[in-house]
């Protein structure tokens, strides 16, 4: 099978970039998508030929939170679709956990989005998987995402690839949540799902870029060889959470000159017109405060609040995170406060 048939994109920036643009809210951050961007660009994206176009998320809220990307339901996300008679996308919606009463999910109809995205939860991975059954059942794509997937050991993971198996999967994703990834950790997830998975089941690859290295490892994944069918998660100019993701403008040109796809360049062009505005580092664009915690394999949000709120410098914050003791290596993965309150009084102690 050619690469070109093999491979295709994800946009997530409506998804990713609105997420990230709701983090940076709570920091005084202003702009946001009007309705008039989102359904511009989905009908860029669309003109570009990338094969799906992620719209959303959908998130118990009492809030309305349209301008962020994030809806309240699979109807709701559903409704931000441009209305075509044609369309040469597939259009997705994420699901940030197992939260929605299996009463509450519609059965997939004509119209809606058609692929859902479930972030794994980790601290409920079998709730988690069920979830992904339910939605199955209910006659939408699934595609299983175990978020900061080098947080789940080889039986997790396990786990997830059988269940993957068992309601046959759209697509199951590796997902570099914090950019630390290099071309080894490429190498062993893709083998790994590539031996466990049923053979018509993707593998997707969600990057971000806190090392600049999220285009190498793409380039990486794509000159493994194999049958395997792969999506490459993307988001315009790299928009998105912590140090951003992988920029579609990069890797859609880079197939079209080496693998044959016929991505429209000059659309998704346009389409980054939209996201020029969006220029803070919070929504795109390396820093020290998101290299940092990727050298030390951490949660970016440490650094961020050990910088802004809590003002150490750029070394401290360094050995602050690259010395974790064991009693408390959990914490690697995720934020809490106290979880750095813990790390900060250790430091302290040395």
């Amino acid at each position: 099978m050619s690469l070109e048939n093999r491979v295709c994109l994800l946009d997530c920036t409506l998804r990713d970039g609105g997420q990230g643009i709701e983090i940076a809210a709570k920091k005084g951050y202003d702009r946001t998508f009007s309705q008039t961007e989102r359904t511009r660009m989905t009908e860029l994206l669309e003109k570009s030929n990338i094969e799906y176009i992620e719209v959303g998320v959908v998130k118990n809220s009492i809030d309305d939170l349209h301008k962020y990307s994030i809806y309240k339901s699979i109807e709701d996300v559903s409704n931000s679709i441009p209305q075509k008679t044609v369309k040469s996308s597939e259009y997705a919606a994420m699901f940030v956990g197992p939260d929605t009463p299996y009463g509450d999910l519609p059965e997939y109809k004509e119209g809606m989005c058609e692929c859902i995205r479930v972030m794994l939860r980790y601290s409920e991975l079998k709730k988690s998987l069920d979830f992904c059954k339910v939605l199955s059942k209910k006659g939408y794509k699934v595609f299983v995402q175990p978020t900061v997937t080098a947080r789940f050991t080889n039986d997790d993971l396990n786990l997830v690839l059988d269940a993957a198996n068992d309601i046959n999967a759209h697509a199951v994703y590796f997902v570099d949540s914090y950019g630390f990834f290099n071309s080894d950790d490429i190498k062993q997830y893709f083998e790994l799902f590539d031996k466990k998975l049923n053979k018509g089941i993707k593998v997707g690859f969600h990057a971000h870029n806190n090392l600049s290295l999220a285009l190498p490892n793409a380039m990486e994944l794509l000159n493994i060889e194999s049958e395997r069918k792969i999506i490459i998660d993307s988001c315009l100019l790299g928009m998105g959470q912590g140090a951003g993701n992988l920029q579609t403008e990069l890797i859609s040109i880079y197939l079209n000159e080496n693998y044959g796809k016929e991505y429209d360049y000059c659309a998704i062009l346009d389409a980054c017109e939209l996201i020029d505005k969006f220029s803070d580092e919070m929504l795109r664009g390396n820093s020290l405060k998101t290299t940092i915690p990727a050298v030390c394999k951490v949660a970016y949000q440490n650094s961020y609040e050990l910088r802004d709120n809590l003002k150490f410098s750029y070394s401290d914050i360094y050995r602050i995170l690259s010395d974790i003791p064991d009693e408390i290596l959990e914490i690697k993965y995720r934020f809490t406060q106290n979880d750095l309150k813990k790390l900060i009084e250790y430091f302290r102690t040395k």
